[in-house]
């Protein structure tokens, strides 16, 4: 039997991913496929040892019970030997769980199963595959709708006017915003400096607010205070509030969803 090693690597790189991916899941750990790649890269060259027959050790389960907490280790990179060997026994039972369906399949469809050189060789390895794509790329597809619609959700048109001006664009609500002036106690509105870029700001009465981010860095922004501020929840609910607007220079949405961020104080 012919087999391309290309092929066999590429194959049980998908396996491994697919694997590691449904353990992330049972571990309530989110998965993140860009830091599955190398270890699912090193588990699907573990099966080259499969051509070494001479290697008992390398071809031991105690060295591939010991390969299998290794690479999940460089997934999860937690240093608590508990957690890497509960997540070793559910990738291993999902492991047992797959190969078993793949038998059951085979032996199903044909009759029987070949083993040769420790590796079976599935008529419907293509079709197990594809399931697996999907199914990741269908959880994937689910968890950005989802996202979606809570972003959404946190999306309100808001209205702001001065002296003879206003501006209609879309702000974020940031939830662990809680900015507001020192001297008028008023919440502070962010928004992009191209959203107000054309109107007659008052430069000469301005506030200068601080602010910090988690990582303690921090610094000054100017803020102004304007007329109104109006903050649609719907066509007939429409709040109106007082506060302070700060300019940002920076996009706050790469898909320019929203042009600002309200605090909660605004809500």
């Amino acid at each position: 039997m012919k087999i391309y090693i290309d092929v066999l690597l590429f194959e049980n790189f998908l396996v491994n991913l697919f694997l590691m991916y449904i353990t992330s899941e049972t571990m309530s750990i989110t998965p993140k496929i860009k830091k599955m790649i190398f270890p699912s890269i090193i588990a699907a060259s573990y099966t080259l040892v499969v051509f070494l027959k001479n290697e008992k050790f390398l071809n031991s389960v105690f060295f591939k019970i010991g390969i299998v907490a290794v690479f999940l280790y460089l997934y999860f990179k937690i240093k608590d030997w508990r957690f890497i060997v509960k997540s070793s026994i559910v990738y291993i039972m999902y492991s047992m769980i797959l190969a078993g369906l793949c038998i059951f399949i085979d032996m199903e469809l044909n009759n029987r199963f070949s083993i040769e050189l420790n590796v079976i060789n599935f008529s419907y390895k293509r079709i197990m595959l594809s399931i697996m794509f999907i199914y990741i790329l269908f959880k994937r597809l689910l968890c950005y709708i989802k996202d979606r619609k809570i972003m959404k959700k946190l999306i309100y048109k808001v209205e702001v006017e001065g002296e003879g001006w206003s501006k209609t664009f879309n702000a974020f609500l940031d939830t662990g915003n809680e900015l507001r002036e020192p001297a008028t106690n008023l919440p502070v509105l962010v928004i992009e400096e191209s959203v107000v870029n054309d109107v007659p700001l008052d430069k000469k009465n301005c506030f200068y607010v601080p602010y910090a981010v988690v990582d303690g860095q921090g610094g000054n922004m100017v803020g102004y205070k304007i007329k109104n501020i109006k903050i649609y929840f719907d066509e007939n609910n429409v709040k109106e509030t007082q506060g302070i607007i700060c300019i940002c220079k920076n996009k706050l949405s790469i898909g320019n969803e929203y042009s600002g961020l309200l605090s909660r104080g605004l809500i």
